[in-house]
């Protein structure tokens, strides 16, 4: 082998040992993200990648881009009770209850009726403070 083949082929490896190392530093949460909107670019309305983007950035933290999400999917599937019950989730933790309240109530109002869910999730823990929710769980229990 040439040693001009040797340094391309060294300065190759380098390279993907460079590359490696930074997908290495990148949680799979990230790398699923960057795929996914990487498909929603080409496919604005995909429902699928959509709820998956959302579910990943609320794993993630991302609360304002998971809302963005469920925003997007409560307009392309509006009689969904999952995405209802998402929406109030992600803006319960942002604190916009009364937005939460909304969205849960729609979600209620479609068919959703996990009330060991509505009792139980972390993110309606901000929601569950309004005197609402609380009647509401109460008259769940009881039927």
């Amino acid at each position: 082998m040439m040693s001009e083949d040797r340094a391309a082929l060294n300065g190759r490896t380098t390279d993907s040992a460079c590359c490696l190392e930074v997908l290495k530093k990148r949680s799979q949460i990230d790398f699923e993200i960057d795929f996914f909107e990487r498909i929603l670019s080409r496919d604005r309305n995909n429902i699928h990648v959509l709820a998956c983007l959302g579910d990943l950035f609320s794993l993630k933290g991302l609360h304002r881009r998971a809302l963005q999400i469920d925003e997007r999917l409560a307009e392309l599937c509006p009689d969904e009770a999952c995405v209802w019950y998402n929406l109030a989730c992600s803006r319960s933790v942002l604190k916009q209850l009364p937005e939460a309240w909304k969205a849960l109530l729609a979600a209620m109002d479609l068919g959703f009726d996990n009330y060991e869910l509505l009792a139980t999730d972390p993110d309606l823990v901000p929601l569950r403070a309004y005197p609402q929710f609380m009647a509401l769980l109460s008259v769940a229990v009881a039927s």
